[in-house]
């Protein structure tokens, strides 16, 4: 998870992670190798934002 400005982002792999299916429901189970990434901008109405690199504080 990184900070930069307004913006939070979270992002990782799930490579080597085995679907087992959605309660017992997979045929068999199989491997997925995906990356992902969320964003989060955060504005404001009012006040000012501070960030220090691992969060976003309102003042």
């Amino acid at each position: 998870i990184s900070v930069d400005h307004d913006t939070i982002t979270a992002a990782g792999s799930l490579a080597g992670y085995q679907f087992e299916g959605y309660r017992g429901r997979a045929k068999k189970p199989f491997t997925m190798a995906l990356d992902y990434e969320a964003r989060v901008r955060v504005l404001h109405d009012g006040g000012s934002l501070a960030t220090d690199g691992h969060g976003i504080a309102f003042k």
